[in-house]
């Protein structure tokens, strides 16, 4: 899935609200604090999720071009989810985030599964994803 959406707010300032809260995800997951320079590709952390954080899944950095693109790879025993950002300077406070999210499963189950429910699934998909492009914007806004 491919999204593009323009928006009234710097690349900078996008890509800084990327690295925020890349940095507090890292926090909240291994209690450390990451520092700006310690930002780039390769970083790798495991991430807790679910009702009491009894699911994982391995992030990891495929890219971390500031302030241009971060991409990563979530990785788990449902196979692996891409996503990257890229930024595009449109001038005078204005960007282009295209946003590109891919999942690939490891079994032909999962992978028919998968199918069926991007199919059933797209337009809804697509509206969460649009609101949370959106959430990003608003907090990118915020500090401004």
């Amino acid at each position: 899935m491919i999204i593009r959406k323009e928006v009234d707010v710097s690349r900078n300032q996008l890509f800084k609200a990327i690295s925020l809260s890349l940095m507090e995800d890292y926090h909240q997951n291994t209690l450390t604090h990451l520092q700006p320079e310690q930002l780039r590709e390769g970083l790798t952390y495991i991430k807790h999720y679910g009702k009491n954080n009894q699911h994982n899944v391995r992030v990891t950095v495929t890219a971390f071009e500031a302030p241009k693109k971060y991409a990563a790879c979530f990785s788990s025993n449902r196979g692996l989810k891409q996503l990257s950002y890229r930024l595009e300077d449109l001038g005078h406070q204005k960007t282009a985030i295209v946003y590109e999210f891919e999942m690939i499963s490891e079994d032909i189950f999962q992978k028919a599964n998968q199918f069926l429910m991007q199919i059933l699934l797209k337009k809804s998909l697509q509206k969460q994803t649009q609101a949370q492009l959106q959430a990003l914007v608003n907090y990118a806004k915020t500090m401004v």
